[in-house]
């Protein structure tokens, strides 16, 4: 999965110095850094290939969910799901809680990518081996009844809808429980 992120990323890097023969200058210019380092820690050496940032850190996701399971399964053969879960959101929360705190820049944010990344994906696996089973036995009412009284919770709680036109803004800052509260809340929802 790794090796289509490099063939691109060369693939941009020809196209960017070739618009810079045309004095057209965005992006960089193909070095070992631009081509090996920069798309796992940034992503944006080239510019055009900005799109593909999450490559990198998905593929770490994987690679850190075999890793895990392969692990603690030598350790205990009857790990329930849950507990993968369990570990994959409290990673998560980790990661939003750096990413919160300003730890955005270099290795940081490889991390805190691929932290992002490891809730959503631990949950797609709780959900396949779990819950499918029940989905299509639950109307579709009662999902739209469970998620419209979520936000109107919200909504009614907090005045408006959390959002995210101020990224990393957190309101509870006063204590360590409130800032991972906010971090939670964050993973869940988004910046508040």
């Amino acid at each position: 999965m790794i090796l289509p992120l490099y063939i691109y990323t060369v693939i941009y890097g020809l196209i960017v110095q070739i618009l810079k023969l045309g004095g057209f200058e965005i992006g960089g210019y193909i070095t070992l850094y631009n081509v090996f380092i920069a798309p796992i820690t940034n992503g944006h050496q080239f510019i055009y290939n900005m799109g593909g940032w999450f490559i990198a850190p998905l593929f770490m996701v994987e690679v850190f969910n075999c890793i895990q399971r392969k692990i603690l399964k030598s350790i205990h053969p009857n790990i329930p799901e849950i507990a993968f879960f369990s570990i994959s959101l409290l990673l998560g929360v980790t990661g939003n809680y750096f990413a919160c705190t300003g730890h955005v820049n270099g290795w940081w944010l490889v991390w805190v990518r691929m932290f992002y990344f490891v809730p959503f994906y631990g949950l797609g696996i709780f959900y396949k081996s779990t819950w499918e089973k029940y989905d299509r036995k639950i109307p579709c009412i009662w999902y739209f009844t469970a998620i419209f009284t979520v936000k109107l919770f919200i909504a009614y709680t907090y005045g408006r809808m959390p959002s995210t036109h101020r990224p990393g803004a957190i309101i509870l800052q006063k204590g360590l429980s409130c800032r991972l509260l906010s971090a939670i809340w964050e993973l869940l929802f988004g910046c508040i």
